[in-house]
């Protein structure tokens, strides 16, 4: 689980502790600060609740992107709660990613 994370896990400079993650999650419940889709590799399912227009804080566009194409494309789920950072436009936003095959 992760949340508020500054978006580090998006930055090359942190790809070894988000690899080991990937290496070893089952599960991961996160805000937008967790991995977005296309940090990741085959084998990963992302589940997205509430909405997402762009990071909180300033962040990689491409990446931006990537997630905010992944709210669209998912089916709509309401997330009544706060959960870490609220997106740009000041919506919550949970994401949760499960490993769908063995690496």
């Amino acid at each position: 689980m992760t949340k508020a994370a500054s978006y580090l896990l998006w930055r090359s400079d942190f790809s070894l502790i988000r690899n080991y993650l990937l290496d070893h999650l089952k599960v991961m419940i996160s805000d937008s600060t967790g991995i977005p889709p296309r940090l990741l590799p085959k084998g990963f399912e992302l589940a997205t609740y509430g909405g997402f227009t762009g990071s909180f804080l300033e962040a990689d566009a491409t990446l931006n992107e990537s997630l905010r194409a992944a709210y669209q494309s998912g089916p709509p789920r309401a997330l009544p709660f706060r959960y870490g950072y609220i997106d740009a436009a000041k919506k919550y936003h949970l994401m949760v990613l499960t490993r769908a095959t063995e690496p």
